[in-house]
């Protein structure tokens, strides 16, 4: 995490701005340093979100901790293969709190996965049907279940 909050500090203190929008951040990431793709940039930026990095100000960022002072060394660079390690932890944690609650409701694993099978979607997709079929409300999983597709 003290990585991420380095790289959040450098991205600030780099572009000389108080609040940047998700664009600046994923260009400066993926285009200009050439650290990450688009997408993990993207991830990159949910994660600090999720993890009280970043907060939100209107449509802008900022980072939820002081970094102007932070030292930043000479030749930092972040891996985007670590932003991997994100979605995949980000992923699981979808497919669990969703699975886990259809568990509470009696809803067992093998069903989720036979149907994900049968009509060919993701567990997380099968999760969702299964839970709106037995009257659950999807909506607390929507997002991260779009964030998952759209990142395959």
């Amino acid at each position: 995490m003290e990585k991420y909050r380095r790289l959040i500090a450098f991205l600030f203190q780099r572009g000389g701005k108080e609040k940047v929008d998700d664009r600046d951040i994923y260009m400066a990431l993926s285009y200009e340093l050439g650290w990450f793709t688009p997408a993990q940039s993207k991830n990159f930026i949910k994660y600090c979100l999720d993890n009280g990095l970043l907060r939100r100000e209107g449509d802008s960022y900022v980072p939820d901790f002081e970094y102007a002072d932070m030292e930043i060394p000479l030749g930092f660079r972040v891996d985007g293969a670590e932003m991997e390690t994100i979605r995949e932890s980000s992923k699981g944690d979808a497919a669990s709190r969703v699975i886990e609650e259809l568990g509470r409701r009696g809803v067992g694993h093998d069903e989720i996965y036979k149907l994900a099978e049968r009509e060919g979607v993701i567990p997380e997709v099968a999760g969702l049907i299964v839970a709106k079929d037995r009257g659950m409300d999807v909506s607390p999983f929507l997002r991260d279940v779009w964030d998952i597709i759209k990142s395959m």
